[in-house]
């Protein structure tokens, strides 16, 4: 407990000092912890309160620097996706009444009150200019290639450094998880990061920045592979093809020379090839336990249909939040079949749509539908709308996105450092055709702007 309060009183410290003196910088302070700490980073409240959790507090820190600046900013932009998130909030509120535990089911409501809607308010708010969305872009990246880097040395020394410093973090043996509770979802971090170690390039004076985004490309997807799950391997593949379709020629040719050079590490280590053929192979076939788990996700949704049928109030709003860890579903899965409902007495709904769809619904998980494809449809045309030297850094957004969305159909989402990178971009993207400045020009246009370049001042389609 006392570790974590001095994590936590740091963590906080450092962030409200940065946004006092910088408010950029501490916005980005903010997104680098939000990423970066493990859920473990908590508090325990008592009775029936729930967690004071490190990002929590880092949210609370943000609220009461930018209340001021809430007040002046518009968030027209993002209107669109704030309003449905409201609605998805309103209609789990609601939930709530056809729960199996109603408490337990308004402390998933408050979390995503706290750690959703009021972030997504904080992060579409605090984004006003084009040096912000840098410097939070750039966080994003460092907080992940730190990650990744603990992944690494707990691969090769079996070691989480995480673990050995944050209280109840669990180092499973013979996985790498890092920062996160499972390998999976470490994986899936690493995918969602590897779109920004494509796109974000350092200015020669700043060697920091030229080796971040180099040592990224080939970390994150080293450490994607490190988690041995089949999902984010897909979502790293899925992340560079959308980098390669939207993100111009020289994406195209940075892409093929890290195909080359994972061609050469494959030549020269035959056991990773071997290790991914393998599970390729096992996925396609039922006769096995990793086909079993892969043919698990199209179950659960045919598992919620059947229960969500039962009454009419359950069909409209589910069984409430944190339902699916409440009720017992082994009566439809074979031992083995995926999900362990053998061993934890239900089944861990290895899919976030399906879980979100038996908590809230058809008209929960509907309006949730909505929102996602009016999030995509936000960040296509920020994308469309961006000239050449933008968008190759919205095409990001686009690939993080579509990397989360993957996610969602094959894991269950139990740590918040993967919604936070993913609404940051959502941010970002809503925000980015809205924001004029010349702080982020390069070093040549800076030059010009300090000479009095009238047709640079006036710029405001710029590149990160």
């Amino acid at each position: 407990m006392l570790t974590n309060i001095i994590i936590v009183t740091l963590v906080a410290l450092t962030v409200h000092f940065l946004l006092r003196r910088d408010f950029d910088k501490g916005l980005a302070a903010a997104v680098f912890f939000l990423i970066l700490l493990p859920k473990e980073v908590q508090i325990e409240m008592p009775g029936a309160l729930p967690e004071l959790t490190g990002h929590r507090v880092v949210l609370l820190v943000l609220l009461a620097n930018m209340l001021p600046r809430l007040q002046r900013v518009s968030l027209s932009p993002v209107s669109r996706p704030l309003l449905l998130l409201v609605l998805v909030a309103v209609c789990r509120l609601f939930s709530t009444v056809t729960a199996i535990d109603s408490a337990a089911s308004f402390k998933v409501v408050f979390g995503f009150l706290i750690e959703t809607v009021l972030y997504f308010v904080l992060i579409a708010g605090g984004l006003n200019e084009r040096r912000t969305i840098k410097f939070v872009a750039w966080s994003s990246l460092l907080a992940l290639v730190l990650v990744a880097g603990i992944g690494t040395i707990e691969k090769y020394t079996g070691r989480n450094l995480a673990a050995m410093i944050v209280p109840g973090m669990n180092a499973t043996p013979d996985t790498v998880s890092a920062t996160f509770r499972h390998r999976i979802l470490f994986g899936y971090a690493m995918a969602m990061g590897f779109p920004l170690a494509l796109a974000l390039k350092g200015t020669p004076e700043s060697r920091w920045k030229r080796w971040l985004p180099r040592i990224g490309m080939v970390l994150l997807p080293a450490a994607c592979y490190f988690s041995n799950s089949r999902g984010p391997w897909v979502g790293c593949g899925l992340a560079g093809l959308a980098m390669g379709t939207l993100g111009g020629r020289p994406m195209r040719r940075k892409l093929m020379l890290l195909g080359a050079l994972a061609a050469v590490i494959l030549a020269l280590r035959p056991g990773t090839y071997d290790t991914i053929s393998s599970l390729w192979h096992q996925s396609l076939n039922n006769n096995t336990i990793k086909g079993r788990s892969a043919d698990y996700r199209l179950v659960l949704w045919g598992v919620a249909y059947d229960e969500l049928s039962k009454s009419f109030g359950h069909t409209l709003l589910g069984y409430g939040g944190h339902s699916t860890e409440m009720l017992d579903m082994s009566k439809y899965f074979d031992q083995g079949a995926g999900g362990l409902p053998d061993q934890l007495g239900y089944t861990s709904w290895d899919s976030q749509y399906a879980s979100n769809f038996m908590q809230y619904g058809f008209l929960g998980f509907g309006l949730e539908t909505i929102l996602y494809l009016s999030v995509l449809g936000m960040l296509v045309r920020t994308w469309r709308h961006s000239n050449e030297e933008d968008r190759e850094f919205t095409a990001v957004c686009v690939a993080t996105t579509l990397v989360f969305f993957w996610a969602m159909a094959t894991v269950a989402i139990f740590n918040p450092q993967l919604e936070y990178l993913f609404w940051a971009m959502v941010a970002i993207a809503g925000r980015f055709h809205s924001v004029t400045s010349v702080a982020d020009l390069s070093p040549e246009l800076n030059e010009d702007v300090r000479m009095g370049a009238p047709h640079i001042q006036a710029r405001s389609e710029i590149g990160i």
